[in-house]
């Protein structure tokens, strides 16, 4: 097919480059150029601008290389399509507390048809406090990849809580809210299941001597 001029392959680089970066959404890009602008030493801007120059001391992987030390596998499970979530069920599933902006995602999820085969859950233990982004990345960098519907996080918290146990543990899951994707901590409060919603760009409040879930949509 012959050469390509040198400016045409460096073009094309730079265009993977960005492409790789987009998988994350324009909601991280914030928090992206401030970890390399770590990496690099300087400032945010100036490094990602020298990053989308093609400079060859930074690549993807730098930016954000793969950490698998904040998390360990602790369980899989397969989630069988179907399930429904009727507000009732919804009150009894989170008896303790129910937060209204995730009652809201449920109820604006009931239109979504619901995953059509079973697919795999992955549950993580958390071995190492750290942000939101870096826990859920840490399982694989495209977070799309990890969403579970809000119907789906009642489902399982209904079905699987021994699995979980959500008896003795906090744990978290990760779906797409209206305008950003949001994080739902579950956890026993006063003898009843309560459910809270954090922006997934928070920082975790972490409690001492509890312990901590990610749960995680794991299908291909």
């Amino acid at each position: 097919m012959g050469n390509q001029p040198q400016g045409a392959a460096v073009s094309q680089s730079r265009l993977d480059l960005v492409r790789r970066i987009d998988e994350f959404g324009s909601d991280h890009w914030r928090a992206l150029a401030t970890k390399l602008a770590k990496v690099a030493g300087m400032d945010p801007v100036e490094t990602v601008k020298m990053l989308l120059r093609g400079d060859a001391r930074f690549s993807f992987d730098t930016l954000c290389p793969k950490d698998t030390t904040h998390l360990s596998l602790f369980h899989t499970f397969m989630l069988l399509p179907g399930h429904t979530v009727t507000n009732r069920e919804l009150h009894r599933v989170f008896s303790g507390y129910l937060d209204t902006d995730f009652q809201a995602s449920v109820r604006s999820s009931l239109n979504t048809p619901p995953h059509p085969n079973p697919h795999k859950i992955s549950v993580y233990t958390v071995d190492e406090y750290a942000d939101y982004l870096s826990l859920f990345t840490s399982v694989c960098k495209d977070i799309r990849r990890l969403y579970l519907t809000p119907r789906e996080i009642t489902a399982i918290c209904k079905i699987h809580r021994s699995d979980l146990r959500l008896h003795s543990h906090e744990t978290l899951f990760l779906y797409q809210g209206e305008r950003e994707p949001l994080v739902a901590r579950v956890r026993y409060v006063d003898g009843g299941l309560s459910v809270q919603v954090a922006s997934y760009e928070a920082f975790p409040s972490w409690l001492p001597g509890l312990t901590y879930h990610v749960v995680v949509s794991q299908s291909t």
